[in-house]
């Protein structure tokens, strides 16, 4: 299984995926599975546009941080 929610607020994108295992008996008519029915469970999040950019710093970045961290 694999499901995606992606979700965008000014410049900034969020794509939140999960993906799992399931037997074929445990989906049900209405094509749901209940999630204790779900095997090997993962979860990614992934962030695109300039916040994200914002935890990718440089090394001379941090070391100034470290010693002037304001």
């Amino acid at each position: 299984l694999e499901a995606r929610k992606v979700t965008e607020k000014d410049e900034n994108k969020q794509t939140i995926i999960f993906t799992g295992i399931a037997r074929r008996e445990d989906i049900d008519a209405g094509n749901t599975v209940d999630s204790d029915r779900i095997a090997n469970p993962f979860l990614k999040i992934e962030h695109e546009g300039p916040d994200a950019e914002v935890g990718k710093r440089g090394w001379m970045a941090k070391i100034i941080d470290k010693v002037w961290p304001f």
